[in-house]
């Protein structure tokens, strides 16, 4: 199984908290984008904090203390296997994020039509292959650009 490679590049940024620690994180410039201009109420959730550094396109999850990290396939029925939507938008620990599902993403390039899986390998990916946290598709390649990503049903 081969993780799909978004488009875009990464870049890494360090930025300070108030009491002067620095962090550094990673985000992706030009990534993928929602094709849907105003996706519809019931495709978006909004008002969550991110607990970790997101790209846009990630696959997430919202943990217990209600923060949203990505998710992993990675462990068989675990809450990081789980996907309640995708990153509209790079946002570094504590930023707010909305995430969507049941959209159609313009991912990445020279894909096969065909089903997706959350990956094991890197938190937040999807892949080709079904893995032990990811058992069931969670969308499909609908061309060489575009993947309609929804929520985990297992």
């Amino acid at each position: 199984m081969a993780d799909i490679i978004r488009v875009g590049y990464k870049r890494t940024n360090t930025e300070y908290d108030e009491a002067g620690n620095a962090y550094t994180y990673t985000t992706w410039v030009n990534g993928p984008t929602n094709v849907v201009l105003v996706p519809p109420f019931n495709a978006q959730i909004a008002g969550c904090l991110a607990g970790a550094a997101l790209n846009p396109g990630d696959a997430c999850y919202i943990n217990t203390d209600g923060k949203v990290y990505p998710s992993i396939g990675t462990t068989a029925g675990a809450l990081a296997s789980k996907v309640v939507g995708y990153a509209a938008a790079a946002a570094a620990i504590g930023q707010p994020v909305t995430l969507y599902k049941g959209l159609i993403w313009n991912y990445s390039t020279g894909m096969t039509p065909g089903p997706v899986y959350l990956s094991a390998t890197a938190a937040g990916n999807i892949g080709t292959a079904a893995t032990v946290g990811g058992t069931a598709p969670i969308g499909y390649i609908v061309s060489s650009t575009l993947v309609q990503l929804n929520a985990s049903d297992y």
